[in-house]
């Protein structure tokens, strides 16, 4: 699998949050669901991005669907602002059904990280990044690029 490593300074976001545990993901596709609407009221922003955050619980994380905005910007009604810190990350594409996600994120950690002579940094931000051309509309598969936090 080709890979890419990126440094990101940090970044704010505004969008909907949900707490997940690590082995139930089931409220992010609902998330995302809830999440358009916002995107075509405020006009869709290359990248949207999906966001992991440490949420201090060991078994669980917050996942958060969300645009990039300047730090001026007001967050918008219904909406949470997140900073997401600077990192380090391994980038690598993903295409396939979104259902298939969770088993391309098992197989980058510790699989891609560890080949890669990395550690992936289980507490930095997980990311994916969406573009508008990243959805098949007759396969319902996704395109985007999947961020792993590495040291």
């Amino acid at each position: 699998m080709e890979y890419r490593i990126e440094a990101l300074e940090s970044f704010e976001i505004v969008g909907l949050f949900i707490d997940c545990k690590h082995d139930d993901t089931a409220g992010i596709v609902p998330l995302w669901d809830s999440f358009f609407p916002h995107m075509e009221r405020l006009g869709w922003k290359n990248p949207v991005w999906g966001v992991c955050l440490a949420n201090g619980d060991a078994q669980g994380f917050r996942y958060v669907c969300a645009f990039e905005v300047t730090p001026e910007t007001e967050t918008p009604e219904g909406l949470t602002r997140f900073t997401v810190p600077a990192h380090r990350f391994l980038v690598h594409k993903f295409k396939d059904l979104p259902t298939n996600m969770s088993k391309q994120w098992q197989a980058t950690y510790p699989g891609l990280v560890k080949e890669a002579g990395m550690k992936a940094d289980l507490q930095g931000p997980w990311l994916e990044s969406y573009t508008h051309d990243g959805y098949d509309y007759e396969t319902g598969e996704i395109a985007c690029e999947l961020y792993t936090p590495v040291m």
